[in-house]
């Protein structure tokens, strides 16, 4: 089952970053006096959101508003009947540090431009509506660090996040263009956002073959503790070739037949799935 999460989102903006410290993650930002709301995906930019753009770009594409820092995210979500199932929160392209909090508590924090965001809920048994905050930030930093909710939060002396990020040199200069460079960062999450809600899931799967044996050596990695056998469905162009049931084990690995085995080459490129 997925849980989608794209629509409105209430949004608060934090320039100076102190947040974490006054505890907004307990808070509800629908009950703010003048509630913002964004919709995600999409960056702040595209919700007209942020810093009016006065001067033009000679460097890249001109947009209106600009914004650089905190800003944080709050939806309320309704995970259904999900307790005691494997729970993932995915958020794809986001720029590019998110933290995430479930009702107030921390569930931890992510940092990548390419790579989703994934977040592992199933330890907090959710069912029914809960409260879902996000905390996003695109900036560059410096170093001083202390710790706050499991992730480090790198403040000055009036408790401003100041430390250089991955996109930032030692001596503050610009590594690559998302960074900052002419302005060309957004804030906010562009990809796909979901729920991933599974009684039995797969969270990797490899495949070995071995041609002298025309077998294949399966691993399988599942959190499952209800399962107790898995099944494989062997398919060439198409068509199920084999298939077969067999009792899960300790080591996730299984050794599967492949009759009538064909290799591929690449003048009979024969694919198995």
């Amino acid at each position: 089952m997925e849980i989608r999460l794209e629509g409105k989102w209430y949004i608060r903006l934090d320039r100076n970053r102190k947040g974490v410290r006054n505890t907004f993650f307990l808070e509800d930002f629908s009950r703010d006096l003048f509630p913002k709301t964004a919709c995600l995906p999409g960056s702040l930019e595209e919700n007209g959101i942020g810093d009016l753009v006065t001067e033009p770009s000679t460097e890249n594409v001109n947009r209106t508003f600009s914004y650089a820092g905190w800003a944080w995210y709050q939806k309320k979500v309704d995970f259904g009947d999900a307790a005691g199932k494997y729970v993932m929160l995915s958020l794809a392209r986001v720029s590019w540090e998110s933290t995430l909090w479930v009702d107030g508590e921390c569930i931890g924090s992510f940092c990548s431009l390419s790579a989703p965001h994934q977040y592992d809920l199933s330890e907090s048994h959710l069912s029914g509506v809960h409260t879902v905050t996000l905390l996003i930030d695109n900036s560059n930093r410096k170093t001083n660090a202390q710790t706050i909710c499991d992730r480090a939060v790198y403040l000055d002396s009036e408790g401003r996040d100041v430390r250089l990020h991955l996109t930032t040199e030692d001596d503050g200069t610009q590594k690559i263009p998302c960074g900052g460079h002419g302005d060309r960062r957004f804030h906010g999450i562009i990809g796909e956002m979901k729920i991933v809600v599974e009684s039995d899931p797969i969270t990797s799967c490899e495949v070995y073959p071995d041609i002298d044996k025309k077998e294949i050596l399966v691993r399988i990695a599942t959190p499952s503790k209800n399962a107790d056998q898995v099944r494989v469905d062997l398919t060439r162009e198409e068509k199920t070739v084999y298939e077969i049931v067999l009792p899960l084990t300790d080591n996730g690995e299984y050794r599967i037949p492949v009759p009538d085995c064909k290799l591929w080459s690449e003048f009979s490129p024969v694919l198995y799935r």
